[in-house]
């Protein structure tokens, strides 16, 4: 990939073609959102912790 002199990529994009010099490029994936996965997460995270105090590092 290539990004030409002078070309501005906004924040937040993800390129993955090349950009003209002095283009702006815009690039962004679609939206997911994966039900549940957030307590999920936060369970595995508790799990985790609480088994490094049982050990005694935590």
């Amino acid at each position: 990939m290539t990004v030409g002199a002078g070309a501005y990529i906004a924040a937040g994009s993800a390129i993955t073609r090349d950009v003209a010099a002095d283009a702006l490029a815009l690039g962004r994936g679609r939206q997911v959102e994966k039900p549940g996965r957030a307590a999920a997460i936060r369970k595995e995270k508790t799990a985790a912790k609480e088994a490094r105090q049982k050990r005694g590092q935590g």
